[in-house]
């Protein structure tokens, strides 16, 4: 390593190191403590000292989301003094239930999460001792919530977070606030139908309708320069709950607003440019000889995905109950078996002199254990929960296959690359026209569709980065197969359909 690059990994050695001493720091006064209620992982995040002047706060993630992603809104709650709940919905996060039916339909599984949000209001707040709780809840959630304290009465204020509604609130819902990022265009707009579906017509942001005293307030609020995620990131976001929990009366003096999404993005950047830097030390190996008809290849990319989704809507095999998992096995494995035979590869009978074990072993240790933990931790669900070990297995052995394809053709030589983009872009479609024919059991291909494209800007990426220097595309491709597998398995909620 010459000097130059020597400067930057220390640099991003040590902004790394900063970045997980500020995360670390944030909760250094915390008290966090995982449960089970009645099947549901729960999160409690709290103040280490008992003062009885918080609230006692739900919080719910979004459809496909888990705890990981309400994180950054508890930690600034209780670092106020409040005591945050958070859980995972049915199908969602660690969760080893699947949830049934179609999500959207208000009498399908929405019943059921709004019947896991009353066990845990009720539950923590016999714990806890309060006579009241403080709901918030994301996307989705914030459906859920509203719902739900629609019919109780022990609810002191929903705050609803990128909110969708159709609901119509009831004359003593209790005080009400939503917020929208400034980019979700769609959802603003919603809201201002929401409100006026509910009395207040041209509801404009930061004006409360309605008095706070009697318990009847509503208001709106748009998060700066935030889209569906990074609203739950925003300082922003933290300052305007606290602002508005003061107005409700709330004896916390000391109020709390977090970085956590800014050092999430300095950690997972600091380890990307550690990771490139430090290609050079890892193991060569030169690539075996293989031979591939990259004519045939075209023809055969672009037929597979016309094919394989009509194909498979009439014809496939029942590895796993849950509609998208079970798609990708057939998908994938039907997909690498087509240009494996049909174009055809061909290899000498010292292929599998290409795997080895060192680059293997650090590249899933790396995605895994290391972007796997910071994922885990602070943003999505990427460690397995027991119920999904089985849909990781089989998805592994097609993805391994497929991704070990992909990187194939990556080494192939000349239009290499632009053969392996074109197969993503043509999977992509592949796996749109799916959901074109039959949305209501692969709608949530869509979500999988982004995994998918993320996968390949973050691993696919650095993988390829890897190979072009040291050619072990089969180690790279195995290790890719099993990262991407544990993608899908632990991010892509569980559901039967009718």
């Amino acid at each position: 390593m010459n000097r130059f690059n020597s400067i930057f990994f220390f640099f991003f050695l040590f902004l790394l190191a900063g970045s997980f001493y500020n995360l670390k720091k944030s909760e250094e006064n915390l008290l966090t403590k995982y449960q089970n209620i009645d099947g549901t992982p729960v999160v409690v995040t709290k103040p280490f000292e008992e003062n009885n002047k918080g609230e006692l706060i739900i919080l719910a993630h979004g459809f496909a989301g888990s705890t990981s992603f309400m994180r950054s809104i508890a930690v600034s709650l209780a670092n106020a003094g409040h005591t945050t709940i958070r859980f995972d919905f049915l199908g969602h996060g660690k969760h080893k239930s699947p949830f049934f039916g179609n999500v959207r339909d208000p009498n399908g599984p929405s019943i059921r999460f709004i019947e896991q949000l009353n066990t845990i209001i009720d539950t923590y707040k016999k714990e806890y001792r309060y006579s009241k709780a403080i709901l918030i809840g994301h996307s989705m959630a914030s459906d859920i919530i509203i719902r739900s304290a629609n019919v109780r009465d022990d609810i002191k204020s929903v705050i609803g977070i990128s909110t969708y509604t159709n609901e119509t609130l009831n004359k003593t819902f209790p005080n009400l606030l939503i917020l929208n990022g400034e980019w979700e265009k769609k959802l603003i707009k919603k809201t201002v139908e929401f409100f006026k579906d509910n009395g207040i017509n041209n509801a404009k942001k930061n004006v409360t309708y309605g008095s706070v005293k009697d318990g009847v307030a509503r208001k709106m609020q748009i998060i700066k320069n935030s889209d569906h995620v990074g609203i739950l990131y925003s300082s922003d976001t933290q300052i305007f709950i606290a602002n508005w929990l003061q107005e409700l009366g709330s004896s916390v003096e000391v109020q709390s607003n977090n970085s956590i999404g800014f050092w999430v993005a300095s950690a997972f950047t600091s380890l990307i440019f550690i990771f490139i830097l430090l290609i050079r030390f890892f193991p060569k190996k030169s690539s075996a000889n293989f031979e591939i008809n990259k004519k045939k290849l075209w023809i055969i990319i672009i037929l597979s995905s016309i094919f394989i989704p009509f194909f498979l809507q009439s014809f496939k095999v029942q590895f796993l109950n849950y509609p998208v998992h079970n798609y990708v096995v057939n998908y994938f494995s039907l997909l690498s078996l087509c240009i494996i035979f049909f174009t055809p590869l061909k290899f000498n009978e010292k292929w599998l002199s290409n795997f080895n074990p060192i680059s293997f072993f650090w590249l899933t240790f790396f995605y895994i254990i290391i972007l796997g933990g910071l994922l885990d931790s602070y943003i999505s669900s990427y460690f397995l929960s027991f119920g999904r070990v089985t849909v990781f297995l089989l998805l592994t052995i097609s993805c391994m296959l497929f991704c070990t394809v992909l990187q194939i053709i990556y080494e192939s030589g000349k239009h290499g690359w632009l053969l392996a983009n074109f197969l993503k872009l043509n999977v992509l479609i592949s796996l749109s026209t799916a959901i074109y024919l039959n949305f209501d059991e692969l709608f949530l291909m869509a979500y999988l569709i982004l995994l998918f494209i993320l996968f390949g800007l973050t691993f696919g990426f650095l993988s390829n980065l890897l190979n072009k220097k040291h050619h072990n595309y089969l180690s790279t491709g195995t290790a890719n197969g099993i990262v991407l597998a544990l993608t899908f398995s632990s991010a892509i909620p569980l559901y039967y359909v009718s």
